[in-house]
């Protein structure tokens, strides 16, 4: 990882140093004169973090989603749960009373 990062490091590096040149930058009622590299590298930082924070707000709507269906299923899981004790309480009340119930399969 230090050596991608290193090797990034150098690219930004020999970018401003081959783009040096003063711009006129005019945006709305504001003019600035700055280097090259300082735009194109500050243009390229702007449009990285807008992009991390669109898909953080994007991922939040999963997120959201996510939480909605894991309670569903504890829901859903804890009706099971309770079915499967009701049929254990009916069955073992059945067999107690000599009346067998059905499995559903004949062996």
């Amino acid at each position: 990882m230090i050596i991608v990062a290193i090797v990034m490091l150098l690219g930004v590096v020999t970018f401003a140093l081959q783009n040096a040149q003063m711009v006129d930058i005019v945006f709305l009622a504001w003019s600035f004169r700055l280097n090259l590299a300082l735009v194109v590298v500050g243009s390229l930082s702007l449009g990285v973090i807008t992009g991390f924070v669109w898909q953080w707000i994007s991922s939040m709507a999963v997120r959201n989603s996510l939480k909605e269906m894991q309670k569903r299923l504890d829901s859903e899981q804890n009706k099971v749960t309770t079915l499967e004790r009701t049929v254990q309480e009916l069955t073992g009340r059945s067999q107690g009373e000599g009346v067998q119930m059905s499995g559903g399969s004949d062996a």
